[in-house]
């Protein structure tokens, strides 16, 4: 993968994510980059987004602040790169479960028109 392509992915990712900027600042963009130089692999980064943005919004009484910077991400993306792969491997496969129900659930329940 070039960096171009790494980059692309790490910002459209966090761009796509709720609460977040609908623009990478340039400081975004560089960290990116720098992801990129010390080779943390894209699917951690892009897990690590992910992760963040769940644990963020496990208390929905209180609406999270908006991230402002691909930087608050940085501490999780560290703590996924340090898991032992094996565990990494359990917790994607969580992840992408959970996901899935979640966007299936969506979609096989359609809101019910009213008729009033």
């Amino acid at each position: 993968m070039t960096e171009h392509h790494y980059v692309a992915a790490v910002l459209a990712t966090y761009v796509a994510l709720p609460d977040t900027s609908c623009r990478p600042r340039r400081t975004d963009r560089a960290l990116a980059h720098q992801l990129f130089a010390q080779a943390v692999p894209l699917p951690i980064v892009l897990d690590a987004l992910l992760l963040a943005h769940t644990r963020r919004h496990l208390n929905p009484a209180t609406p999270p602040a908006p991230v402002r910077s691909l930087h608050y991400f940085l501490p999780v993306i560290r703590e996924l790169a340090a898991l032992d792969p094996e565990v990494l491997t359990a917790l994607q496969n969580s992840l992408r479960h959970r996901l899935h129900t979640h966007t299936t659930n969506v979609i096989a329940t359609p809101p019910t028109p009213s008729i009033t």
